[in-house]
């Protein structure tokens, strides 16, 4: 702001008498155009505060150019109920979803269908979510690629069980997998005269053989839980009896 002379722009604007003076001090018009974007039903679209998950929600028979309804999840029963009784909504059935953004893991977009999931179930996923750290994040990521669910309900109980998963992030072959669970893993006392002996790949092979792990994009997981991985996905699962190792 240096530089500007203030008062010679003060006195400009008094001269051009486009002005209105008040009894609190001179107002000038800014050329700023108003446009009337509430409807009177649906609030627009503005994320106030963090959110999981964004969400335009509209009534399955609307027309394309309809305006919709924004959802920022999780959120309350109470306000959801709300915000589909101001858009005429009466049932979750005849609700169209659509994501218009989100912090979930990019594998778990992929997996979602909006096209057919349940509202309430997308919630409950966004409630379970925002409780990670950002290394759970990562992790769950991993999860998703490694255990293919395909509803929302299936990755909520991953993300519930997060910790009856191995995962050993940028790992991509058995020979980077047995290096780091040899040398970093904290389970041997390591000595670097037998670096030479050691085949590294063929441990790891064999750790991922009896672990039934897999690469995925961001590394290496597997499952250590003794209830069946499907089983875990569907149902409700009793985490404090079906144990497991975690290992970052």
């Amino acid at each position: 702001m240096q530089g500007r002379n203030f008062r010679e722009i003060a006195l400009a604007l008094i001269e051009s008498e486009t002005g209105f003076v008040t009894p609190y001090g001179a107002v000038y018009e800014n050329g700023m155009e108003l446009a009337e974007v509430y409807d009177g039903r649906s609030f627009p679209q503005y994320r106030f505060e963090d959110c999981v998950m964004e969400l335009e929600m509209r009534h399955v028979l609307a027309p394309d150019d309809a305006p919709g309804t924004y959802l920022y999840l999780p959120m309350p029963q109470t306000q959801i109920d709300r915000a589909m009784r101001r858009a005429g909504l009466d049932d979750l059935d005849d609700v169209c979803l659509y994501s218009s953004g989100s912090s979930l893991p990019e594998e778990v977009i992929t997996a979602l269908d909006f096209e057919s999931e349940n509202l309430t179930d997308l919630n409950e996923l966004c409630r379970a979510v925002q409780l990670l750290s950002a290394e759970d994040l990562e992790k769950l990521g991993a999860v998703v690629s490694f255990a293919r669910p395909e509803r929302a309900g299936e990755i909520t109980n991953l993300a519930k069980a997060l910790e009856l998963f191995d995962f050993v992030p940028r790992v991509r072959t058995p020979e980077e997998y047995g290096k780091y669970m040899i040398l970093e893993s904290g389970r041997f006392e390591y000595d670097e005269d037998l670096a030479g002996y050691i085949d590294f790949a063929k441990y790891g092979a064999d750790r991922m053989d009896h672990e039934q792990g897999r690469f995925v994009d961001r590394g290496y997981a597997a499952y250590r839980g003794t209830m069946g991985l499907d089983e875990l996905m569907t149902d409700e699962p009793n985490l404090l009896s079906m144990g497991g190792i975690k290992m970052e």
